[in-house]
């Protein structure tokens, strides 16, 4: 199972490589993102919830949400060419993934159920790749 995910998330660091270089896919604002003023708060707003979401299964689905958006912000930022900036909101989404399997296996190692959390987490990480290679398919050769 663990290499399974390493592989999905390889394979998805590997297509975030080509997003770098598209030009006008059509993607939603995400609102705040890295490097706007008031991003930090948002930041901030997020700890506090991972805070209060506890540990195990709650916290690591809390993490995958948050590597949702941070995606989506990855790609936005990509897309308006703030590369520098779409780089390290890679770097938290990368953190995220990571957060929330760390979760999942402190769960597990108590001995909770977390077959949800890991079909969740699979689910998101196949999901990524499939929007990651819907852009790359728009891209221009």
């Amino acid at each position: 199972m663990k290499s399974y995910l390493i592989f999905v998330l390889l394979l998805l660091l590997i297509s975030l490589s080509f997003v770098y270089s598209q030009t006008n896919v059509e993607i939603i604002d995400p609102g705040k993102v890295y490097g706007d003023k008031l991003y930090g708060v948002e930041m901030i707003v997020e700890r506090i919830q991972l805070f209060f979401a506890g540990r195990g299964v709650a916290k690591a689905n809390l993490h995958i949400y948050f590597a949702d958006e941070r995606l989506s912000e990855v790609i936005y930022l990509a897309n308006n060419e703030r590369f520098v900036d779409a780089e390290q909101t890679l770097i938290r989404y990368e953190q995220h993934i990571q957060l929330a399997n760390n979760e999942i296996e402190k769960a597990n190692s108590f001995g909770l159920d977390t077959s949800q959390a890991i079909i969740t987490l699979e689910n998101t990480l196949n999901n990524h790749v499939v929007v990651l290679e819907l852009i790359f398919d728009k891209l221009p050769e």
